[in-house]
């Protein structure tokens, strides 16, 4: 499949993913922007909270449970708005959302949105650009729809989708290690996400895996974090314009999480967090609004909130060390003010309980919300100035380029220092830096596990933190420049001269420096495609890359998946070496195997026979193991392990020529055999 026949699915998986929770979002009384930035991520809520639902009810998980349940929150969030009129609330105070009241725009005509209808052009630009720009990048990247990413935890992620589809059970409660020995928790709200898309349009897995990345990285994070830098900036043009331009800019985020690991969940968390943010700046009434924004951001925050979480819980941990310095910002406020009035002093004391209930919450989760230390052994791989550099620059993780990124950052944070404006937003980038410096620089030891083995001490994970929180801080820093340019351009006698003589158009100041500041900006965005962008989408192909060296999935083994539905009876199990390809048989051929993750407990039948299938001619406790878990067919696709090492499973190796193994189906060194011993 080309990726223009994927245009009417990458259609219909963002309406599917969408519309839902755009009708919850108005029948809670949201309107402007933060009805599309939370769209996709309250249609995650509603996945996550209804799969479990689900699962706990027998109720078999698929789109009717999806669509009804955002039925029911639509619903509910609408008799919840009856019922504070009832309560004679003030609806229309309290749920003054987005209105884009500003100078700028206050003479627009407003439709009903809550939208100015030029402002809305121009959202939409600043929305579609950088998805055109991500869509490229991403569809380059992935080379076709229909590959797979050839790295470790890929097997996990799309076995898991397939045990979704198969159970019809996609709960963050059972969804475990894949197997019945080994349930457990486990966030599935993308794994879910995926398997409603795999299951509606009929696509295969690895198909709706790329689609479903596509509209999170295209539609959810560029909305998001134009969400969260009009909190900051509230709706200037210049901002909005110059995010458009930055958004696609980062190689960190949103393409690292498909490029290592794969982390996907983790790409789906991330891209709603900077919306999470930009939320509870209106909870706390710290945007750039003039009309109250208290209930628009404690819905939207409860709309978005458990998506995200349960897409990856790590991701709360980022909040909470992220919302640190505006959390303190916001008790110094009410402190300093709370002589004011009596309102003022009750508000500090309520605050400051809260502040306390924050730091309490925050130091419990981030003890207790981590993986085991066994598991956090990544090593730095840098010096501390090495790691400020590239945080500095915008180029974690060795990535080359980034003068423009690094020019921008610090223009940004030497602005909002001397102007004294939102300070809170530098301690927002520190936080985020200091996060990637301890793990990319610090030696082992309980200083270095404590601030980074939430994220098992991996800088990669750190490393796509970074643009959520240094996006602000490069806008913030391009708007100064620009306007300095702008202004000085306009002084100039040079221009003065042009403006008297030769052009006299040019004497309307105000459309020549915006003309100026949109082709700056349009120059600064195609400069942020080069360099580091140019350098992470070469890494992108490279870990989808199919070739006979591939080390996951070859294309002769990938033949021989998609034409095993054909050979091997749907309810017969598929035994292989689960750090090979052959691991995906579940996934692409939608046949069980015996080991579909590569951790985890199994049966004891399932580990005898990849321990002993081999001697099924003369061992009958093979063949009774056989029997019970009906492995008839065994693949075998050579010793190239996914991490290029050696583990021994003799029922996989040196299958050629087995008593009582047949070859059933080959392609090239691919090769399917029957058991024919046991039969």
């Amino acid at each position: 499949m080309s990726w223009m026949h994927t245009i009417p699915y990458l259609v219909g998986a963002t309406a599917f993913l969408l519309l839902p929770g755009l009708v919850i979002l108005r029948a809670a009384g949201i309107r402007g922007l933060g009805t599309f930035a939370f769209a996709i991520p309250a249609s995650a809520t509603v996945i996550g909270v209804f799969a479990v639902l689900a699962g706990l009810l027998n109720i078999p998980w698929g789109p009717p449970v999806y669509l009804g349940g955002a039925v029911l929150v639509a619903l509910l969030a609408l008799l919840g708005r009856f019922a504070l009129a009832i309560w004679k609330t003030d609806i229309t105070q309290a749920h003054s959302y987005d209105r884009f009241d500003t100078p700028v725009v206050s003479r627009l005509q407003t439709f009903r949105w809550g939208v100015d209808a030029p402002v809305a052009l121009i959202y939409v630009a600043a929305v579609a650009l950088p998805a055109f720009a991500l869509f490229y990048r991403y569809a380059h990247g992935f080379g076709n729809v229909e590959r797979v990413s050839q790295t470790f935890d890929n097997i996990y992620h799309l076995n898991a989708i397939r045990a979704i589809i198969d159970t019809q059970n996609g709960s963050s409660l059972t969804l475990g290690n894949l197997t019945p020995e080994s349930q457990g928790f486990y966030p599935a709200v993308w794994h879910d996400m995926v398997s409603l898309v795999a299951m509606l349009f009929r696509l295969s897995i690895p198909a709706a895996v790329n689609i479903t990345n596509m509209v999170i990285g295209c539609l959810v994070w560029p909305l998001s974090l134009l969400f969260f830098i009009t909190r900051i900036t509230g709706p200037r043009l210049l901002p909005i314009v110059l995010t458009a331009a930055v958004a696609p800019g980062f190689p960190a985020f949103p393409y690292l999480m498909v490029d290592f690991g794969v982390l996907y969940p983790n790409h789906l968390a991330l891209a709603i967090l900077p919306a999470a943010l930009g939320a509870l700046l209106q909870l706390l009434g710290m945007t750039q609004a003039e009309s109250p924004t208290f209930w628009a951001g404690l819905l939207s925050l409860l709309a978005a909130f458990p998506g995200m979480v349960l897409a990856h819980p790590s991701t709360l941990l980022a909040f909470i060390a992220f919302i640190l310095p505006v959390m303190v910002t916001r008790l110094w406020w009410a402190f300093v003010t709370r002589h004011d009035s009596q309102r003022r002093r009750r508000g500090f004391r309520t605050f400051l309980v809260l502040f306390a209930l924050y730091g309490i919450f925050s130091l419990v989760a981030w003890i207790n919300i981590r993986p085991a230390a066994s598991s956090s052994t990544w090593p730095p791989y840098q010096t501390h100035s090495q790691a400020v550099g590239e945080v500095l620059a915008g180029t974690p993780m060795g990535l080359p380029g980034g003068l423009e990124m690094f020019i921008l950052t610090c223009t940004g944070v030497i602005f909002l220092l001397l102007a004294k404006r939102q300070r809170w937003v530098v301690g927002m980038f520190l936080m985020g830096a200091w996060l990637y410096i301890v793990s990319s620089s610090e030696t082992f030891g309980d200083f270095r596990s404590f601030f980074a083995g939430i994220w098992y001490n991996d800088s990669n994970r750190l490393a796509a933190l970074l643009p959520i929180v240094s996006a602000p801080v490069v806008i913030l820093g391009a708007e100064f420049i620009i306007r300095w340019l702008t202004k000085r351009v306009m002084q100039s006698s040079l221009y003065s001269r042009a403006a008297e003589t030769k052009a006299p158009w040019l004497n309307n100041r105000l459309i020549v420096s915006a003309v100026f500041a949109v082709l700056l900006t349009g120059a600064l965005g195609m400069q942020l495609q080069s360099g580091a962008m140019t350098a992470e989408q070469s890494k992108l192909n490279g870990r989808y890359y199919v070739g006979k060296d591939s080390l996951l999935l070859s294309p002769d083994e990938r033949t021989l998946l998609d034409r095993l539905p054909g050979i091997v009876p749907a309810d017969n199990t598929v035994l292989g070496n689960p750090w090979t390809g052959a691991s995906l048989v579940y996934a692409i051929s939608d046949r069980k195997t015996t080991r579909p993750h590569i951790y985890g407990k199994i049966s004891d039948d399932a580990q005898y026979l990849l321990d002993h299938i081999e001697e099924a001619s003369f061992n009958p406790a093979v063949c009774d193991a056989v029997r019970r878990t009906k492995t008839y067919w065994v693949l075998d696709f050579g010793g190239l392990e996914v991490h290029r090492g050696h583990h021994s499973l003799p029922g996989t190796e040196f299958l050629s020529g087995r008593a009582g193994l047949v070859l059933a189906d080959r392609v090239g060194d691919a090769r399917l055999y029957r058991v024919t011993a046991c039969s």
